[in-house]
């Protein structure tokens, strides 16, 4: 399932005092099967442009076009995106509420009138694909350490199979263990299920090891949608001016390329092809001083 955006503008509380612009003429296309970035400063309107792919803002100008879904400045009736656009908010964990981890799985599907055996299965095949075995089902929520619970909650959405998944910064607060098993998660989930992933985060480094594309938002406007590689190896300096961070290694490697006879060449933006082609580099005694 795709999404297109065609001068997508959003204004908060129009035609009042308090009016405020937070998105101008947006203009992207996000393919089905691809983990996709977002990133940018706070106030880029990042939150705002995600909120509009499964339909709880609705644009002022232009559209949003959501697979066979259309949602346009003006429109009346809404249509439904909740089962095939799963929204997780920033620190999820603060939505659990349920006495016990299954009920609050199973809350979404319950309150759509899914079958009860339909329900159970389903809760436990995503159980088992966020990584926590059956014996969690019967325990409190609120006893869980920070990534299980970040986990319950991201399974309270995956429960409802959609074909697009948005994270609204998914690691916020979680130790670096935490952060690779949740990203590596959404990662497995995009590639068996052959969905769609959107990731809005400001750790460029999870940017270079797992996004297939990246759209930077800079004052409510798309500044580049492109490929990793690309961003960080043409636009350096332009995301140092945006307050944006470079990966650390690949900050690395051009440093090197600075003082080195024959550069190391850049081919991909993972941390295990950029060690790799610096081992073959040395290796190779093409590295000179």
């Amino acid at each position: 399932m795709e999404i297109i955006t065609k001068d997508l503008g959003y204004i908060y509380h129009p035609r009042t005092p308090f009016a405020k612009r937070v998105l101008t003429d947006v203009n992207i296309r996000i393919k089905a099967n691809r983990l996709v970035a977002v990133v940018g400063q706070t106030g880029s309107g990042k939150s705002t442009l995600i909120q509009h792919f499964n339909g709880l803002l609705k644009p002022s100008e232009g559209y949003v076009q959501v697979g066979p879904h259309k949602l346009e400045a003006g429109q009346k009736k809404i249509p439904i995106l909740h089962e095939s656009v799963g929204l997780v908010f920033q620190y999820p964990e603060h939505q659990l509420f349920a006495e016990t981890v299954e009920k609050d799985i199973a809350f979404g599907p319950k309150n759509l009138g899914w079958p009860e055996e339909l329900i159970n299965l389903r809760v436990r095949q995503v159980l088992d694909k966020i990584g926590l075995a059956p014996s969690y089902l019967s325990r409190s929520p609120f006893e869980l350490s920070g990534g299980e619970k970040r986990r319950v909650a991201i399974a309270g959405v995956l429960v409802m199979q959609p074909d697009i998944l948005i994270l609204d910064e998914p690691t916020a607060g979680l130790d670096p263990e935490g952060q690779q098993q949740i990203l590596e998660m959404m990662v497995r989930w995009k590639q068996e299920r052959g969905k769609t992933v959107i990731l809005v985060t400001h750790q460029m480094d999870h940017v270079a090891e797992y996004a297939d594309e990246v759209v930077v938002m800079e004052a409510g406007r798309v500044k580049w949608q492109t490929t990793p590689l690309a961003l960080f190896t043409q636009y350096t300096e332009q995301l140092r001016q945006l307050g944006l961070e470079i990966p650390s290694l690949i900050e690395l490697v051009q440093e090197l390329n600075q003082r080195l006879k024959e550069p190391i060449p850049l081919t991909s933006t993972k941390k295990e092809t950029i060690l790799s082609t610096i081992a073959r580099y040395v290796k190779g005694a093409r590295v000179e001083v």
